[in-house]
């Protein structure tokens, strides 16, 4: 028989959406960051989204408390939702856990969701809350989408401009410098990131109102798996290297562990976003971007030609990257995903 661990997340996904059936309701189909659902005769379509949320590396490593996962709940939602060009309307909490959880600590994830929520002008609508042998996290979110406006996935055309919406890289080096020293050491900015997760709220909304995005996606799962999401067949990318948005306080860690910096790219947890944009669309966006403080970076070029590839130093290499994969190798299992990650990803020169 085969198991999940035989074939991966990402074929069994695959071969599963091959045999669903279809619903004309469903904008899109199924297989995107969050599903659309029409609603006739109304101006907006619904948004939705369930996902699971990873125990934060906060708790583990005496970074913070347990209304980090109840946040971190939150932020992978709305994540998805920004993704597709929506805006997030509510959260629900679903908690799975063992009867010998602290009461505490099952308070301390439920008010971290709630004061997401209010922080992030979205309603808390309750949840559910079960005994299970495990803990588990798990939300759900709705969100509306003005009708005609969604980023779908794989329709970026040649010549659009790839853009990134905040920084990417953050948390891998986080997670790097954890694994080496005490988090004490750790910089205040990447602390915060891991503490405090936060969707792109204020960049979806300023690329939102341009109306001008042809392809997007959540960049959860690192660069290399985000671009091949936005590019249709027969497509490729071309990325500039000096434009990647990795933060002076990663770039730090990653030199002192002795490791290429491209590595960075593999980075899952920060929460950024990748679209696309005609290439005559892109200079009156970073000047909006700039003009609102919003973080959004031109980082390279859809191709016409099948293929992804970095200039860095004036050479141009091949992008072999590496994909966050459940039943295979994710950074929710560090000791797995950040050796894989540094042994899988190469740029090799033409």
């Amino acid at each position: 028989m085969t198991t999940l661990n035989d074939i991966g997340e990402k074929k069994f996904i695959a071969d599963l959406l091959s045999e669903m059936p279809s619903d004309g309701r469903l904008i899109g189909g199924l297989g995107h960051d969050a599903a659309i659902i029409s609603l006739p005769g109304s101006p907006t379509d619904l948004v939705f989204k369930i996902d699971r949320a990873a125990k934060p590396v906060a708790v583990p490593f005496g970074l913070g408390g347990y209304e980090s996962w109840g946040r971190l709940a939150v932020t992978t939602n709305f994540s998805d939702i920004l993704a597709v060009g929506g805006v997030p309307l509510s959260f629900a909490l679903s908690l799975s856990l063992p009867g010998t959880f602290l009461a505490d600590d099952a308070r301390a994830i439920s008010m971290g969701a709630a004061k997401a929520c209010n922080e992030f002008g979205a309603v808390f609508s309750g949840g559910d809350t079960k005994e299970s042998n495990e803990a588990q996290v798990v939300g759900s979110s709705v969100g509306m989408i003005k009708k005609g406006t969604v980023w779908p996935r794989r329709a970026a055309s040649a010549g659009d401009r790839i853009l990134i919406l905040g920084q990417i890289g953050d948390f891998l080096a986080g997670c790097i410098h954890l694994k080496r020293f005490s988090g004490d050491t750790l910089a205040s900015s990447i602390k915060e990131l891991i503490c405090n997760p936060m969707p792109r709220m204020l960049e979806a909304e300023v690329l939102r109102s341009t109306g001008l995005v042809t392809s997007a996606t959540d960049l959860s799962d690192g660069l290399f798996e985000a671009l091949c999401n936005v590019l249709p067949e027969g497509l490729g990318a071309d990325l500039d290297y000096e434009k990647l948005p990795f933060s002076s306080a990663a770039l730090n860690i990653i030199q002192t562990a002795s490791l290429d910096p491209f590595c960075l790219s593999a980075s899952v947890g920060d929460w950024a976003i990748l679209a696309t944009v005609a290439e005559d669309s892109v200079a009156g966006v970073l000047d909006l971007a700039e003009r609102t403080g919003a973080e959004i970076s031109a980082v390279g070029t859809i191709v016409s030609f099948p293929e992804i590839s970095v200039e860095r130093d004036q050479k141009r290499f091949k992008f072999n990257g590496v994909m966050n994969e459940h039943f295979r190798s994710t950074l929710e299992k560090r000791d797995g995903y950040v050796e894989h990650a540094m042994r899988h990803l190469h740029l090799l020169e033409y």
